[in-house]
């Protein structure tokens, strides 16, 4: 599935221009240039919304991954379930037919 790397790119992505925004953020005080806070406070905002939709996002994802290996999980147990299952059936009647065939010998010499 290509979806989950390409949300960790997005995260890594998100994570940089963080990293660009707080530097200018920290410069715009030290210049005191009042100018740019609107915006850097718009950027602030956009990168807030995008990165709670990429996490929100991320989180749905890996339920339904987590969801879909647990039910790969239970039916793969049951199919291996279901194989003992018929083995040990199939053992009872081969032993049962053994079990048989040795009395009939016995009954046979006597």
């Amino acid at each position: 599935m290509l979806l989950e790397p390409t949300v960790g790119l997005m995260s890594l992505f998100f994570a940089w221009v963080h990293h660009v925004w707080h530097k200018e953020w920290w410069e715009l005080f030290n210049k005191a240039d009042s100018k740019r806070f609107p915006e850097l406070m718009g950027v602030f905002v956009l990168l807030a919304m995008c990165v709670m939709l990429n996490s929100t996002y991320q989180s749905y994802l890996r339920s339904w991954l987590y969801m879909d290996m647990r039910e790969f999980s239970s039916n793969n147990n049951n199919m291996n379930t279901a194989a003992a299952a018929t083995t040990n059936h199939t053992y009872n009647i081969n032993n049962n037919n053994n079990n048989n065939r040795s009395n009939n010998m016995t009954q046979q010499q006597h």
